[in-house]
């Protein structure tokens, strides 16, 4: 339904023409919140409510005076999802602009929660995204199935690839490779921020997007393992 145009204003206080996702009794599911963390072992570190109002009303005027990429007519302005979630990945606050797809709820929380995940370089107490990596079972791949294929027979005969073998924990030093930081996502790193689009970039078969010889990201896999069905740790 049409948020309330005093709390969605610019800083001029006019109305963003938001919208807010609602409960069966018409009540705002996701209000601006103060944060869950404590980033820095500080409480007083952690975003306020006000803050994240700040954030969403920011994002959907942004939003508003910039055109889309996806819809005709030519000039039609962004139709998004704006989100903000804390480094526990507890939502703090949603809202979206009108006419914002009903998939992009599910696809802004995602991105938010990526940046916030591999933004996480220099926490402490075992939640350094690298740690956490290093914490995830490596996958495990079926070989091909031997052919012609018998129904009868299909599950008795699947088993495990031995090659490739990938482990998380390999992206992991991959991408401390690649940027030449070898203290990138450790608790022993610097700060640093990484927007959603850095770790699409990174995760690209391709490197830069565009030209068809680069290196693959080092999220992604190497020539000859890509497909749209293995694309490296997204699905890994």
């Amino acid at each position: 339904r049409p948020a309330d145009p005093t709390v969605f204003s610019d800083s001029n206080g006019n109305s963003l023409d938001a919208f807010i996702f609602v409960d069966e009794n018409n009540n705002n599911r996701y209000p601006a919140r103060d944060a869950t963390d404590t980033p820095g072992g500080l409480t007083t570190n952690a975003m306020t409510a006000v803050e994240v109002q700040t954030l969403l009303n920011e994002a959907i005027n942004v939003a508003n005076l910039s055109r889309a990429q996806i819809r005709v007519p030519v000039g039609t302005q962004a139709r998004v999802t704006t989100s903000v979630v804390d480094t526990n990945g507890e939502i703090l606050g949603m809202g979206r602009t009108r006419d914002g797809p009903i998939f992009g709820a599910d696809v802004s929380l995602q991105k938010a929660r990526t940046a916030t995940f591999f933004s996480g370089t220099g926490r402490l107490s075992g939640t350094a995204p690298a740690e956490l990596l290093r914490g995830v079972p490596a996958p495990k791949y079926l070989s091909p199935v031997p052919q012609p294929v018998d129904p009868t027979t299909l599950v008795a005969n699947l088993a495990v690839l031995d090659s490739p073998a990938p482990t998380i924990s390999g992206y992991v030093d991959a991408l401390q490779e690649f940027l030449g930081v070898r203290d990138a996502l450790e608790a022993t790193g610097a700060v640093v921020a990484f927007a959603d689009r850095s770790g699409g970039n990174l995760s690209r078969p391709n490197y830069p997007d565009g030209p068809d010889n680069g290196p693959p990201g080092p999220l992604s896999k190497p020539p000859g393992e890509w497909s749209v069905f293995s694309v490296g740790l997204q699905l890994d």
